[in-house]
């Protein structure tokens, strides 16, 4: 199975996926690539940038959903 059917196959079941749950869930490490390798081949994302105060420290990162 190739991490785009990861992928595929983890939106089929949830909302959205983040750089987190990617690594965490699935073994992939570079989310952001795979996603635009598949936009290429003609999947369409709704991209959201998240910001979380953690402490002093704001993190951001990027969450995906597949757009139907």
């Amino acid at each position: 199975m190739t991490q785009h059917d990861k992928i595929l196959r983890y939106l089929e079941t949830h909302e959205r996926i983040t750089p987190m749950i990617a690594f965490a869930e699935l073994g992939i490490t570079k989310l952001a690539t795979r996603i635009s390798e598949m936009q290429r081949l003609g999947y369409h994302f709704d991209k959201t940038m998240i910001r979380e105060k953690r402490g002093k420290k704001t993190i951001c990162y990027m969450s995906y959903k597949l757009v139907a």
